[in-house]
């Protein structure tokens, strides 16, 4: 996890160093950052929730 939280944060590092070497691609490089987020963000949301479903399940039992 901690690996993964590196790789995305070396990427928004590279995207901003990129922004200010290509501003002309600024709008492909935004749109490419916001799909790693929120790509990242529903991994986040999916992990919890089976954690969140499997505590669930072992109160149940």
């Amino acid at each position: 996890m901690v690996l993964f939280f590196m790789y995305y944060q070396c990427t928004f590092f590279l995207f901003y160093c990129s922004i200010l070497f290509y501003q002309p691609t600024f709008v492909l490089l935004y749109e490419s950052a916001l799909s790693y987020f929120i790509s990242l963000l529903c991994l986040i949301l999916t992990i919890f929730d089976i954690f969140h479903h499997h505590s669930c399940l072992i109160l149940n039992f």
